[in-house]
């Protein structure tokens, strides 16, 4: 038996039936383009601004481009007041990843053009991020995962939850387990142990027969040995709190907001 590791699949509703869920989560989803993701973060913006490019994208149609979603939008499903939410929506049209289509009048809503360098119904590079759109919308009654990402205020960790969307097995439905998992340890001996080898892995190993998961710290998802992300949490053996850096306190945390769990392969 192995272990994996999934991105939490999204409900948009509680009292869905399992084929209904699927229905959704096949149908239900936004597109963002990996390199206009990636450099949306390298210029720093605030965490509202990459909040609501992330609203926006949810709202669009068939076409992934066109949304008449705004402030209203961006204030429900991400928390963000409409006042900074509208201050964000400018700064992604001066910064050039959306343009307005139509200015809002009296009883109607503006409409965006999300901006792309290749159209994202007919990309064959492979720069679609494909996204549920319960990471946005979230289950009712509940804080979405968009929302519960900034309430950490943390841009590294908002923008490698939703990279992590690219590295995903299609077959097996979880993160790529050349990234996180069990499948990456050799050898795991019966000794609780955290190792860094020369080979750049972080092993994980655990007592028992539990299977373990291993990640690397660099990789083409993203080189940790660069990462801020940092963790606290409470060691119990050593009574006293302590810090994680890096991949496992990337991943961890998404653990810790139930954004991503353990998958075991049969």
């Amino acid at each position: 038996m192995n272990q994996a590791v999934e991105t939490e699949q999204f409900k948009t509703s509680k009292k869905a039936s399992k084929a209904e869920i699927a229905r959704s989560m096949r149908d239900k989803f936004f597109i963002v383009s990996k390199e206009k993701w990636e450099k949306l973060y390298r210029i720093r913006p605030s965490i509202n601004d990459m909040a609501s490019y992330l609203v926006l994208a949810c709202g669009t149609g068939a076409d992934h481009k066109t949304t008449s979603w705004s402030a209203g939008a961006i204030y429900q499903h991400a928390g963000i007041s409409p006042r900074p939410a509208t201050r964000s929506i400018m700064h992604l049209e001066q910064y050039g990843f959306i343009d307005t289509k139509k200015a809002a009048k009296k009883n109607t809503f503006p409409v965006y053009k999300i901006t792309f360098d290749k159209n994202p119904k007919t990309d064959k590079a492979g720069d679609n991020i494909y996204i549920p759109c319960g990471v946005v919308t979230g289950v009712e009654g509940e804080k979405s995962p968009l929302e519960r990402l900034v309430d950490e205020q943390n841009l590294e960790l908002l923008y490698l939850f939703i990279r992590l969307y690219a590295f995903q097995d299609k077959e097996l439905d979880v993160i790529n387990p050349n990234i996180v998992s069990s499948l990456i340890n050799d050898n795991n001996d019966s000794q609780t142990m955290v190792t860094y080898n020369e080979s750049g892995l972080l092993n994980l190993w655990v007592a028992g027969e539990v299977p373990s998961e291993s990640a690397y710290v660099k990789s083409d998802f993203y080189d940790f040995n660069k990462s801020l992300i940092t963790r606290s949490y409470f060691n119990a053996e050593q009574g006293e709190e302590q810090e994680e850096t890096g991949v496992w306190a990337f991943l961890n945390t998404l653990k810790k907001l139930g954004l991503i769990e353990s998958s075991y392969l049969v």
